[in-house]
Formats: structure tokens, sequence, C-alpha cells
């Protein structure tokens, strides 16, 4: 666990409990920090979630959803470690919402991907 004056942050200690509340099936949808994986802190989160989990998808939401970058939010999407999985992380960043053209182009995207981990998983 990564921590700051020996104090954890609210979000990783949320990662680990609902790694240990899902079921063996299940999936975790979390709102973090976008930054997340970007700080000096994240060794032992890294370290957690590597014996814990399989990382499925980081998706960065829109910049302009928060006052400043340090604000900015990510969706991390996690699996139970134990699932045999097959494909690939989604990783990527939503497009301004003002941008119709991109922002369809991203969430095709998003839905190929979610066709393809279904179909190499059945």
């Amino acid at each position: 666990m990564s921590q700051i004056d020996d104090r954890p942050f609210v979000h990783e200690l949320m990662i680990e409990r609902s790694l240990d509340l899902v079921s063996a099936q299940g999936w975790i949808y979390l709102i973090v920090p976008a930054n997340i994986f970007n700080t000096g802190h994240t060794k032992p989160l890294l370290k957690m979630l590597a014996s814990k989990a399989q990382l499925k998808a980081f998706l960065r939401l829109p910049l302009e959803f928060f006052k400043t970058k340090d604000m900015q939010k990510a969706i991390l999407v996690l699996r139970p470690k134990g699932i045999s999985t097959k494909g690939e992380v989604l990783m990527g960043q939503y497009p301004a919402l003002k941008d119709i053209k991109t922002l369809q182009d991203f969430l095709q995207e998003i839905d190929a991907w979610v066709k393809l981990d279904k179909e190499l998983n059945q």
C-alpha cells in the first residue's frame, strides 16, 4: 500500500477492499484519480494489483469535467486474479464532449473492445 506519512490513500483502500469483496467471476468499476499510476507512491499499489487483480481498462475522463488536471479522474476496471482471460487492456482518454465525431469514434472503439473481449473469453 502506498502511503504518505504512513497514511494509505483512500482510493487504494477502496481498490483493495473491492478486490476482497468481488465474486470470483465479478468485475470492479471504480472512479480513481487519473494520476494514480504516475506518482512516486505507486509501487506498493502495483504490487497489490499484480497479486490480486487483472487490469482490464483504464479510461481517463474528459479534462473539461475538472477544474484542474490534478483533479482529473479515470475509470479503472478490474477482474479478480485467477480468472483466465485473454485480450488486451483498454486504455484511453475520453475526448471532449463537444467533439461529437471523436466521441462517437471513441465509444465505437470501446464497443469493439467489449465485443472482442467477450468473444475471446467465452
